[in-house]
């Protein structure tokens, strides 16, 4: 099913030229959806609160594809039950 999407351009900008995130966004799965039911595009906004959100779903975009494909391939085994950081330390690809 192809997606139709919102072109960046068509948001408002801050002072740096950094789209403002859209008001009235509702959430389909992993995706957010503009109130006239276009995708929202993916790139970095500035929410409301003046934080940055980068928005990069594995649905619309490649990066987005090859990151899931990454963390599908490798996994993190730890034997002292913590969070392993390095190759030496537990990393291993499998799944």
């Amino acid at each position: 099913m192809e997606r139709k999407t919102a072109h960046i351009d068509e948001f408002q900008v801050d002072e740096h030229e950094i789209p403002l995130l859209p008001a009235g966004l509702k959430e389909e799965g992993d995706l957010y959806v503009l109130p006239d039911g276009r995708y929202l595009p993916c790139g970095v906004y500035k929410t409301a609160d003046g934080d940055l959100l980068l928005y990069e779903p594995s649905e619309l975009s490649f990066f987005g594809q090859m990151t899931t494909q990454f963390k599908e391939s490798y996994r993190f085994d730890c034997p002292l039950d913590r969070h392993c950081s390095k190759p030496g330390d537990g990393w291993r690809r499998g799944s």
